[in-house]
């Protein structure tokens, strides 16, 4: 029995198991700690799972700013809704493109 093709063509993962999981969990201390709101956390669940595929994490600026505009990602295919990644003006000014973080939910569990 064969599956469907994915909405884009491509099924994410963003579940690490094994070797990964653990080099990553054995570096994520020294990463910069955000705390996510309900939405974020439920958004980063759906992005891990593959539910929002083909996202494979929160929009970077073109994917946000066609999908509010055409209802589509940056490449074309049709998406309807931003997921994105808010934080507060205080913690917005110390993040920059690049780094690792460590989200975590409001008692400070770490979902991913």
């Amino acid at each position: 029995m064969s599956l469907i093709t994915p909405h884009g063509g491509k099924l994410v993962n963003r579940i690490l198991e094994g070797e990964a999981a653990k080099s990553v969990a054995a570096t994520a201390g020294s990463y910069k700690s955000v705390t996510l709101s309900p939405r974020e956390q439920f958004d980063l669940e759906m992005i891990a799972i593959g539910a929002f595929s083909p996202v494979t994490g929160f929009m970077g600026r073109a994917d946000f700013t066609n999908v509010c505009k055409e209802m589509r990602l940056a490449n074309g295919t049709v998406w309807p809704i931003p997921v994105t990644f808010c934080p507060p003006d205080d913690v917005a000014a110390t993040i920059r493109e690049g780094p690792a973080f460590r989200y975590h939910d409001r008692p400070r569990e770490v979902p991913a």
